[in-house]
């Protein structure tokens, strides 16, 4: 089962070759099933295809957005689209790693960033004068 699925994810990868968002998306799938034995069989739905993981990806975050802002405009962390894939496909990610960053170090830096975002706020000022005294 494992086998055939890294078939039919290879092949549309060459198929598509020139795509670089199948590549990627593909690249992920290749390692979700090397420890996810549940990816493979949702890769192995016939009806199921790295291009139209794509569609779902793009119809999500429309509906998303059009929701928020009422606009057509999208733009999408990796990470977020990755987990649409996932769900399109019917697994869920047993790796921490997605595109090599640990799923904590992007909550830290999100945290980092807010915290910097708080002290930037903050009101200082000194005079060397009032030091030297």
């Amino acid at each position: 089962m494992i086998e055939k699925a890294i078939e039919k994810i290879k092949a549309e990868m060459e198929k598509n070759k020139d795509d670089g968002n199948v590549k990627v998306i593909g690249d992920f799938l290749l390692k979700q099933i090397e420890i996810n034995k549940d990816a493979a069989a949702g890769i192995l739905q016939e009806e199921k295809t790295i291009l139209k993981s794509i569609d779902e990806m793009q119809k999500e975050a429309l509906a998303k957005v059009k929701k928020k802002t009422g606009t057509q405009c999208i733009a999408m962390d990796p990470v977020e689209g990755f987990k649409i894939v996932m769900k399109y496909f019917s697994f869920e990610a047993v790796q921490d790693k997605i595109l090599e960053v640990e799923i904590n170090e992007i909550k830290e830096t999100n945290d980092i960033k807010n915290e910097n975002e708080k002290s930037n706020n903050i009101d200082f000022d000194i005079n060397l004068d009032d030091l030297l005294k």
